[in-house]
């Protein structure tokens, strides 16, 4: 769409068009060249040339070449402009503005243009279209390996409040999981509980977080208890210096409701007399991934009568699950 408007400021007419070709995820801004008078702005005279600038956002695995498209480049200078570098052939690997600035002749002509964007976090890429001819250049920027902090409060579930705290759902699993030996996550965690995390984290050249990695240290603090966790020599150690890791898990899965706990005068629900319960049953959705409770080898996987599918595991010489 091109809209042509001719605005009066005081005695001076002005007359212009403004390009409109826009999605949800960029925008535009353009410069309007004014005519002299009246005259000329209701003349026949072709108008001087417009200036545009946009910014269209790409996602990881867009490529230039769709982009340029989208922005409203002809076949001949995308395919100028795509060439005239390997840095821009590939989808990009991260999120990323891809700022534009053009000249259009004549409504959707554009003669000349400036392109920057970024196709790695660690390189930015300047392309330059003139008369369809192309060229480009290519500079690298730096990544900074730092530190990152995340600091929450418990209010709904650790998975929304740690993501809410600026973790991402990696680092919320791995928190989950330094802390499993302790706690089981369905009965002990409650509102008010906090966190501190310390992880390893890439920033680019304007101090964006580009990557995150490992959680360093961890703070958990339950019903008033706080328990740490420290990254060292290939594990994590608690404040005295040990293993996080124990013998057996809490809980083996993330579970909806005990449907029946251990209890050794149990009335079977089926058989409807009393016979001990040596277990504890979870109920969760299908689908929900359940864990080892513990280093072992196993000795049965199978079928197992009322069991149904049955996984047994030993773990020394005293425990199996």
């Amino acid at each position: 769409m091109a809209l042509r408007r001719t605005f009066i400021i005081g005695s001076l007419a002005v007359t212009g068009y403004l390009a409109a070709n826009l999605v949800s995820t960029e925008t535009a801004t353009a410069t309007l060249r004014t005519a002299a008078n009246d005259t000329a702005a209701n003349s026949a005279e072709p108008l001087p040339p417009l200036q545009i600038q946009r910014t269209l956002i790409m996602k990881r695995g867009d490529t230039l070449a769709s982009a340029l498209k989208q922005a409203g480049f002809a076949p001949h200078q995308v395919v100028a402009m795509t060439m005239s570098t390997p840095s821009v052939t590939k989808a990009v690997t991260a999120k990323t503005d891809l700022d534009i600035t053009y000249t259009e002749s004549a409504p959707y002509t554009i003669s000349t243009a400036k392109v920057t964007y970024r196709p790695k976090p660690d390189e930015e890429v300047t392309l330059s279209l003139n008369n369809g001819q192309a060229s480009a250049k290519v500079v690298a920027k730096p990544l900074v390996e730092g530190r990152g902090v995340a600091v929450g409060r418990i209010n709904g579930s650790l998975y929304a409040d740690g993501t809410a705290a600026g973790l991402t759902p990696a680092q919320v699993n791995q928190f989950m999981d330094i802390f499993a030996w302790d706690l089981d996550y369905t009965r002990d965690i409650h509102p008010g509980d906090t966190f501190k995390v310390l992880f390893e984290q890439t920033l680019n050249d304007r101090g964006e977080k580009i990557k995150t990695g490992r959680i360093l240290a961890a703070e958990f603090t339950v019903d008033g208890e706080t328990r740490s966790a420290y990254w060292f020599n290939g594990e994590y150690l608690g404040e005295k210096g040990e293993s996080k890791k124990k013998l057996l898990l809490r809980t083996p899965l993330e579970y909806t409701r005990i449907s029946s706990n251990f209890n050794l005068n149990r009335k079977h629900p089926v058989l409807g007399f009393t016979r001990a319960h040596k277990g504890t049953d979870f109920a969760a959705p299908t689908g929900t991934p359940v864990k080892a409770s513990g280093d072992g080898k196993i000795t049965y996987a199978g079928p197992h009568g009322g069991h149904g599918n049955y996984v047994k595991v030993q773990h020394n010489g005293t425990f199996t699950t």
